[in-house]
């Protein structure tokens, strides 16, 4: 139900087996890929939610620092 893969240990053998999945599911055209692309493609990937992120931590940061 998500927009892509994920993997918790940043090593040789958790990269190679998400690759392995992601492109069974790619190659193999399983339903999963069909959701993976709706998902990503609801996402908003626009500067001014980026611009708001970063004002949320740098008032962040201001307010923990004084």
């Amino acid at each position: 139900d998500g927009t892509g893969f994920k993997f918790i240990e940043p090593d040789r053998k958790s990269i190679y087996e998400i690759i392995n999945s992601a492109l069974g599911i790619y190659f193999n055209k399983k339903p999963h890929f069909k959701k993976f692309i709706q998902n990503a493609m609801k996402q908003n990937f626009s500067w001014e939610k980026s611009a708001k992120e970063y004002e949320r931590l740098y008032l962040k940061a201001i307010k923990n620092h004084c």
